[in-house]
């Protein structure tokens, strides 16, 4: 499967190729918590947005990602995981949660994707939402491999 890290005005101008699934990360606190106004395209499945903000500790007035965020974010994609061929995911800046949300999915669904985000985004990647949503996906059986920290 494709994979594609996007910040918010790349997704506004994306039109996909193939039947594909836009998912956006928000942040909490307005102006930067609104959805990206996409093209309208019959191969986007869907666009499913979830709200959390780019921290690695709990701060007040903001979100973290949690266990039922993590939770919605790999049941959600289960659904349409079988009817798409590729995955755009956003955030403001696409360094963060998008890349931590792609590596995350392509790790715990084994989605062949051959980038290492890691690697590509070492000094910006959020390591709490990758290990929030690969410890849920251990918890929930879908995947065998415990996560580790990386």
């Amino acid at each position: 499967m494709e994979i594609y890290v996007l910040d918010i005005e790349m997704a506004r101008k994306r039109i996909p190729e193939k039947p594909e699934l836009l998912i956006g990360i928000l942040n909490s606190k307005p102006p930067l918590n609104v959805p990206a106004e996409v093209i309208p395209s019959s191969l986007r499945l869907d666009y499913l947005t979830y709200v959390f903000d780019d921290i690695d500790e709990r701060y007040e007035d903001y979100v973290l990602i949690d266990e039922k965020i993590a939770r919605e974010i790999l049941t959600d994609f289960s659904e349409y995981k079988d009817r798409i061929e590729s995955l755009a995911i956003h955030c403001q800046a696409g360094l963060g949660r998008s890349p931590a949300v792609a590596s995350a999915l392509n790790d715990v669904f084994a989605l062949g994707s051959q980038e290492d985000y890691f690697e590509l985004y070492k000094d910006t990647i959020n390591r709490i939402v990758y290990m929030a949503i690969c410890r849920k996906a251990f918890e929930l059986g879908i995947s065998g491999k415990e996560p580790v920290w990386r």
